[in-house]
Formats: structure tokens, C-alpha cells, sequence
């Protein structure tokens, strides 16, 4: 009779500890099932990113050359305007001095 008693609360022990662990595997294992899938997700987002940036960088770069070129034309444009305005001076002191044109 002494043994029973005290392999009665033992063994309800295991019961209790095997049931707990019954009802914590199918969380444990929903948990990871996710996990799974992110980690084999994760070159498909690492390419998708990689490529997001490739376009980032190349609609970066286009808007730059696009700035830069009209920088250049608004530059070109002054130069012109200032070169015909020089011309004209130059073209009007030969008059004034009757100086012949050389063209």
C-alpha cells in the first residue's frame, strides 16, 4: 500500500506533464510553420528588394542627368545670349570707329 501512495502522485505528475506537453506541440509547431515559409521567402525579398533599389537608383540617376541637362541648357543659353551681346558691341564699336567688317 506505501508504494502506491507514493508512486500515485509520480505518475498523475507525468500525466499532467504529458498532456501539457499534448496540448503545447501543435503552438510550437504553427509557430516554426510560419518561420519556414519567411526564411524561405527571404532570397525572394532580397532579390525583390535588390531590384526596387536597382530602379530607385536608376530613376535617381535619370532625374540627376535630367537636372544636369537642363543646368547645361539654361548655361548654353546664357552663353549664346552673351556672345551675341558681345558681338553687337563689337559689331557697333567697328561702326562707330568706320572700321570695315572683316566678314
Amino acid at each position: 500500500m506505501e508504494n502506491r501512495m507514493l508512486w500515485l502522485p509520480a505518475f498523475l505528475g507525468g500525466m499532467a506533464v504529458g498532456a501539457l506537453i499534448a496540448s503545447l506541440l501543435p503552438r510550437l509547431r504553427a509557430s516554426t510553420r510560419p518561420h519556414a515559409r519567411l526564411v524561405g521567402a527571404r532570397p525572394l525579398i532580397s532579390n525583390r528588394v535588390r531590384e526596387k533599389g536597382e530602379t530607385d537608383i536608376r530613376g535617381e540617376i535619370f532625374r540627376a542627368t535630367e537636372a544636369v541637362n537642363i543646368e547645361l541648357t539654361r548655361c548654353l543659353r546664357l552663353l549664346l545670349n552673351s556672345t551675341q551681346k558681345l558681338l553687337l558691341e563689337i559689331q557697333e564699336n567697328r561702326d562707330k570707329e568706320g572700321k570695315p567688317n572683316p566678314s
